[in-house]
């Protein structure tokens, strides 16, 4: 929508706050990927060098994620990324064990 040459983004309100809202989201979910991934390894790194088994800890944190994400979920809006994360994290926690 933001590439298309055709786009007149003044074009109606409906118009103009969809162009708004790419341009302010565009390129967030990206660095927040990027932000789970560092994340991840850090944690990752501690636990190898305190020695302590992974992902038993992180598996509680994301288990802890899950339900704040569940929370919020309930009381402030239909979808929350969180919860979406924490199964993420999970997966991707015993991806990296193997």
């Amino acid at each position: 929508m933001l590439t298309d040459p055709n786009n007149v983004w003044w074009s109606s309100a409906d118009t103009f706050f969809s162009t708004l809202i790419l341009l302010l989201v565009n390129g967030k979910f990206l660095g927040l990927s990027n932000m789970f991934g560092v994340g991840l390894e850090l944690k990752y790194q501690q636990s190898l060098r305190k020695g302590k088994a992974w992902p038993s800890m992180y598996i509680w944190i994301s288990l802890i994620l899950m339900v704040e994400g569940f929370l919020h979920f309930m009381l402030v809006m239909e979808y929350d990324i969180l919860m979406s994360y924490a199964v993420a994290a999970i997966i991707v926690s015993f991806i990296v064990k193997t």
